[in-house]
């Protein structure tokens, strides 16, 4: 009786056929792929641009290692974007694509959506308005998915400040856009110039208050919320909503050089004596920070230690003389 040349156990049998299968369902999607390019009109060396099954096809091909799968699309894109980088026409079209499968693949793929949200806009051709909204999509998925980062909410704010360009709409799209950002109807006498003019001062707007999301992230840098009050200054924000916000921003500050800057534009915006007591407390209770425990937030040191000023004041009363020393006699 002859032996066998490969004597095939129970788990190497399985292991083959379901390669086997792994790659027929594999060809069959590569086919049905070329089959939709071909009758969109795609042919020769434009088929080569995007060869990728669909999200939902990846998640099943994974087979329970998607961060794996995940890591093989990145480097596929990157390839595919450093290829098609230097054409003359910039042709990355696909561009959303791989970040979709990377997205379904792996949510928490962080740097997917920072880079595909800057490749969109800066590459080597003008970005279109779609190019911008896509952007600005890839990054309020960013900021769903990292809401304790900071980037996402403060690159959605320059987009709307710098980013968004208004010269090359016509009067009908500037209408348009004025209504979108602005929230309301477009006053009929306004001119080209005046559109323009009042639609990027509402986008200032709804970038300030991006601008205040950020600054609230414990990864913020410090100048962010000082930016936010100037920008929300200059395009005519109610004055108290600025005061509450820097009054709250400099509580829960840590770094020393962002606590002075809120000081200091609170004393230029907020002048008024209650401004004053409360800097004076929050003074008093940084030296109390820093003598006993500043290896702490503040914010936690403040409700451990549970001074007054955490809780709501009562109002001032002259036949009750303060004791606080930050409350002046009238």
């Amino acid at each position: 009786m002859k032996t066998p040349l490969l004597k095939l156990t129970p788990f190497l049998r399985k292991s083959l056929t379901l390669l086997l299968f792994l790659c027929l369902v594999g060809g069959l999607i590569a086919n049905r792929q070329d089959m939709r390019l071909k009758r969109s009109g795609w042919s020769g060396r434009d088929n080569d641009l995007y060869h990728l099954p669909s999200p939902q096809n990846l998640q099943r091909l994974s087979v329970g290692y998607r961060g794996v799968l995940a890591d093989l699309v990145w480097i596929r894109a990157l390839l595919y974007a450093g290829e098609h980088f230097s054409d003359k026409i910039g042709s990355i079209r696909w561009l959303p694509q791989y970040f979709e499968a990377v997205r379904a693949l792996d949510p928490k793929y962080r740097f997917a959506y920072e880079w595909a949200a800057t490749l969109n806009i800066y590459n080597r051709r003008t970005p279109t308005r779609r190019d911008m909204v896509e952007s600005l999509r890839i990054l309020d998925l960013g900021r769903e998915q990292f809401p304790n980062d900071h980037y996402f909410p403060y690159s959605i704010a320059m987009a709307y400040i710098f980013e968004i360009n208004l010269t090359r709409r016509d009067h009908q799209q500037l209408r348009q856009d004025y209504k979108a950002f602005c929230k309301k109807p477009v006053p009929s006498a306004l001119s080209r110039d005046q559109l323009i003019r009042q639609t990027r001062s509402c986008m200032k707007r709804i970038g300030a208050r991006y601008l205040m999301e950020a600054a609230s992230k414990p990864n913020a840098p410090p100048y962010i919320g000082v930016q936010a009050a100037g920008l929300m200054r200059r395009n005519h924000t109610n004055n108290q909503m600025i005061c509450n916000y820097l009054m709250d921003l400099l509580w829960r500050a840590n770094q020393a050089e962002s606590v002075r800057k809120i000081r200091e534009r609170l004393s230029l915006y907020c002048g008024s004596k209650k401004t004053k007591e409360s800097i004076c407390r929050e003074k008093q209770f940084t030296a109390q920070w820093q003598k006993q425990a500043d290896y702490m937030p503040r914010v936690v040191f403040g409700h451990l230690v549970q001074r007054e000023y955490f809780r709501q004041l009562e109002p001032f009363s002259p036949l009750k003389p303060p004791q606080d020393p930050c409350v002046t006699r009238p």
